[in-house]
């Protein structure tokens, strides 16, 4: 993107260039969540994709004090929630048995 900037100024040449990695970086995104078991697992790391990349584009225009900023705050959220999953354990996983017993339980009933 730096390239881009200094090469053209046509701003409409930036914008479908940004709109491509948006586009690209969400078919990475789609690769790395999967379902298994009725689980869908990955979201994070479809997440943290997203993220990178749109960090990349911030330092790309130069908003280096911004692009601190956010990561910062990202791995703030991303340690905290990582805290919380570990002192409750029913965070973690068990929310996806809870709702499959309560399924099975309707199915079962007349």
């Amino acid at each position: 993107m730096r390239l881009a900037t200094s090469l053209s100024d046509n701003s409409l040449d930036h914008a479908r260039v940004l709109g491509q990695i948006v586009t690209g970086v969400g078919f990475l995104g789609a690769g790395v969540m999967m379902a298994r078991d009725g689980q869908i697992q990955g979201v994070t790391s479809a997440a943290v994709v997203w993220l990178m990349a749109g960090l990349g584009m911030v330092i790309a225009f130069d908003y280096w004090r911004q692009a601190l900023i956010l990561c910062g705050f990202v791995l703030f959220v991303l340690v905290g929630i990582d805290k919380v999953e570990t002192t409750f354990s029913s965070l973690t996983k068990g929310v996806h048995k809870r709702w499959e017993r309560k399924r099975k339980k309707d199915d079962i009933l007349p």
